[in-house]
């Protein structure tokens, strides 16, 4: 084989090999997130709510309520950055678990007294919601949980910290 044969045959395998390789996904620009979580139904002097705001610039509110907003609930907010990786990898996350595309069953009935929770996200132009997780079915709840969890780690341990000592 001659190098102009040899050449061309290096040329077509590495072309071959870039596209075969998996495509890299970078965040969206929009990237932003809506978190809402509540007790569940609790007489008002042991209820809670807890709202993470995460805006596209990274900043973010999260917002603490103790007792109901009819019965003089108290509001506590707290602002932070989330660091730059770990937002990208909150989304990267997002992205390799497939939730952009998840279809959420829907079991037809809600658990009653249930933890009532609310997921928005906003990326590439479009908005996706997680519905409650009581409204789930047993399997995307275990999903959901882990979101949760994913959701939460958001939020710096100092900050969570104070949550936590405003709780009822």
């Amino acid at each position: 084989m001659n190098n102009r044969n040899e050449n061309f045959l290096i040329f077509f395998i590495l072309i071959f090999a870039m596209a075969c390789a998996p495509a890299q996904v970078s965040k969206s620009e929009d990237f932003s997130l809506y978190y809402y979580w509540n007790i569940g139904a609790l007489p008002p002097e042991e209820h809670y709510e807890i709202e993470l705001e995460v805006n596209p610039d990274r900043t973010a509110t999260v917002t603490m309520q103790t007792g109901y907003e009819n019965d003089g609930a108290q509001r506590t907010s707290f602002d932070f950055t989330v660091p730059e990786e770990q937002w990208v990898a909150f989304y990267d996350w997002l992205v390799e678990n497939d939730i952009f595309n998840k279809d959420w069953e829907n079991p037809g009935y809600a658990m009653v007294g249930a933890y009532e929770t609310s997921v928005k996200i906003q990326a590439n132009g479009s908005t996706y919601e997680i519905p409650s997780q009581s409204n789930m079915s047993k399997e995307d709840r275990a999903l959901f949980t882990s979101i949760q969890a994913e959701i939460e780690n958001l939020i710096p341990a100092e900050i969570w910290d104070k949550v936590e000592a405003l709780k009822p």
